[in-house]
C-alpha cells in the first residue's frame, strides 16, 4: 500500500509520541535488508487507517519508500478503535509507557463504550491497577451514571455510586468563582491552540502528518492538565493529612500533661 494512501489518526496511536530512535533503528534495519511484518490498517471504505505499525510507519517514510507491506481489514472506525487500544503493541513492539496507558484512558473515557466499563475491566486490558484507572478517571470528571462489569462470568450493569461533596461552598460565590476560573482556562487554551497551530504550521510534512502531530500537541496539553489535576487533589490531601497531624500533636500534648500532673499527685499522695 502507497503511504499516502493511509490516514493517520492520533488517538488510534495510543502513545504520547513516536520515539524518534526506534524510528531511526527501523529505518537503518530496512536498509539492511531486514524484513518488518506488516502494518495493520482498517478499511471502512473511504479511510485506510493505521491502528498498528506507526513507527514502521515513518521508518518507511525516512527512508524515502513509497509502498509499505500491509495487512488490511474492513471495519468501521469503532473497530479499528477496538483494536488500537485492546489488541495493538500487546504481546510485541515498543511498550507502552506509563503516559501511554494515562493517554489512552482519557481517550477511552470519551468513547462511551469503553466509559461505561468497570476499572477493573480496564485495569485488565491494559495491564495496570484498578486504582490507576480509578485515579485517571476521577482526575477528568469521566464517572458514568452505569458501570459494565461481570459476575459468575455473566456481564451485568451496576449503578455507579458517585459520592455527594459535604461542606459545599455558597452557590452564588461558587458560580462567580467558577465562572472566573472557566474565563482563564479559556484564555490559557485559545493560546496552547495558538502555539499548537503555529508549531504544525512550521513544520515540513504533509496535511495528514500535520493532523497527526496537531492530535499529539493537544493530548501533551491534556496530558499537563491532568497531571495539574493530580497535584492539586496531592496538595489537597497532604494538607489535610497535615492538618490532623497537628491536632493529634495537640492532644498527645494535652494528654502528656494530663499524665505528669496525675502521676505528681500520687508521689504527693504516697509521701
Amino acid at each position: 500500500m502507497k503511504l499516502s494512501q493511509i490516514k493517520l489518526d492520533h488517538k488510534l496511536m495510543m502513545r504520547v509520541g513516536v520515539d524518534q530512535e526506534i524510528v531511526d533503528e527501523y529505518a537503518q534495519k530496512m536498509l539492511d535488508g531486514v524484513k518488518f511484518p506488516p502494518v495493520i490498517i482498517y478499511n471502512d471504505g473511504d479511510h485506510n487507517y493505521l491502528v498498528e505499525g506507526f513507527k514502521r510507519y515513518y521508518a518507511n517514510k525516512k527512508n524515502g519508500f513509497e509502498i509499505i507491506d500491509a495487512d488490511v481489514r474492513m471495519g468501521t472506525y469503532d473497530d479499528a478503535f477496538d483494536y488500537a487500544f485492546v489488541k495493538a503493541n500487546r504481546d510485541h513492539g515498543e511498550r507502552y509507557k506509563t503516559e501511554d496507558k494515562r493517554l489512552q484512558l482519557t481517550i477511552a473515557f470519551e468513547v462511551p463504550r469503553y466509559a461505561s466499563k468497570s476499572d477493573r475491566e480496564l485495569s485488565r486490558i491494559l495491564d495496570v491497577s484498578h486504582t490507576f484507572v480509578s485515579k485517571a478517571r476521577k482526575a477528568v470528571g469521566k464517572q458514568p451514571d452505569v458501570i459494565e462489569t461481570t459476575r459468575k462470568g455473566k456481564p451485568v450493569t451496576v449503578k455507579s455510586t458517585k459520592k455527594e461533596v459535604d461542606n459545599a461552598p455558597d452557590p452564588e460565590k461558587q458560580d462567580e468563582v467558577e465562572e472566573i476560573a472557566t474565563e482563564m482556562q479559556g484564555v490559557i487554551r485559545e493560546n496552547e491552540e495558538l502555539q499548537n497551530r503555529l508549531a504544525v504550521a512550521a513544520m515540513e510534512a504533509t496535511d495528514e502528518e500535520k493532523q497527526l502531530a496537531k492530535g499529539l500537541l493537544e493530548d501533551k496539553d491534556e496530558k499537563i492538565r491532568l497531571l495539574e489535576a493530580d497535584n492539586r487533589v496531592l496538595k489537597a490531601s497532604r494538607d489535610s493529612f497535615q492538618r490532623e497531624a497537628s491536632e493529634i500533636k495537640k492532644q498527645l500534648r494535652y494528654w502528656e500533661s494530663r499524665a505528669k500532673k496525675a502521676e505528681a499527685l500520687l508521689n504527693k499522695q504516697a509521701a
